[in-house]
């Protein structure tokens, strides 16, 4: 993974990495890293790395492709085609839509636009947005 020199995750990144706030005290707590500070400052992506901890790899991860995703189209739609060509299924689709807000008969019909999965920061919903600009 290329991450930049200086990446600052922060605890809305752990957040939309699937994480929550109690869990990420624990987690940090357990690798003596001071919770508050990281709440108030971050903490930067090579010492969450450092860790060698799965969790901090997926959280970096996420944040690095929102990153890189940022300047997707905004006209640019997922569709439940670009769910199967990704090799993800339906109903991780479906769970997808249901945690986050979306009504997902309206996806199946009309797909959501690319830039609000990144908003969510799901690594799955992120990975597909990627493939989909990978494949043109």
């Amino acid at each position: 993974m290329d991450v930049p020199a200086g990446l600052i995750i922060t605890i809305s990144d752990i957040r939309r990495a699937g994480y929550c706030t109690r869990g990420a005290k624990g987690w940090f707590e357990g690798y003596g890293l001071d919770f508050r500070d990281i709440i108030k400052n971050g903490i930067t992506a090579e010492d969450l790395l450092a860790t060698g901890d799965a969790h901090a790899e997926r959280v970096v991860s996420a944040r690095v492709a929102r990153d890189q995703l940022a300047a997707v189209p905004l006209e640019l739609v997922i569709t439940a085609e670009d769910v199967k060509k990704s090799k993800k299924c339906m109903a991780g689709a479906r769970e997808f839509a249901a945690l986050h807000g979306y009504d997902y008969g309206a996806f199946v019909e009309q797909g959501i636009p690319a830039a609000d999965i990144l908003k969510t920061g799901d690594p799955d919903g992120i990975a597909i947005v990627r493939d989909k600009l990978a494949r043109g």
